[in-house]
């Protein structure tokens, strides 16, 4: 027979492990954005952006559109905006020329 504090610990794992099921498909990124400083290659950069911009505005993936990368002086912009539901913002991702993530910005 199991003990009540076994079936208690067990009940709650149960939960977590649900409660991460239910959120997996929601729509908003579950792979945080790289640390700046990250090298990327150049076709993970509009993902990598995407990333950045569902962390920072907490919005689901398809509420995000990027533009294809464009060459400036310090390496390689992109350009997006997100649709929060209420508000749409702009912003820009900026890599160097060697691929680092430098950051998100917001317009």
């Amino acid at each position: 027979m199991m003990k009540p504090a076994s079936i208690k610990s067990g009940l709650m794992l149960l939960s977590l492990a649900l409660a991460g099921c239910s959120t997996a498909g929601s729509g908003t990124s579950a792979n945080a954005p790289p640390a700046a400083g990250t090298v990327v290659a150049q076709g993970d950069m509009p993902g990598v952006c995407q990333n950045a911009a569902a962390a920072k505005y907490n919005a689901p993936l398809e509420n995000i559109s990027t533009e294809d990368p464009v060459t400036r002086s310090f390496g390689l912009l992109i350009q997006g905006s997100v649709d929060t539901g209420t508000n749409t913002f702009g912003f820009d991702c900026r890599f160097s020329s060697s691929g680092a993530f430098l950051g998100l910005i917001t317009q």
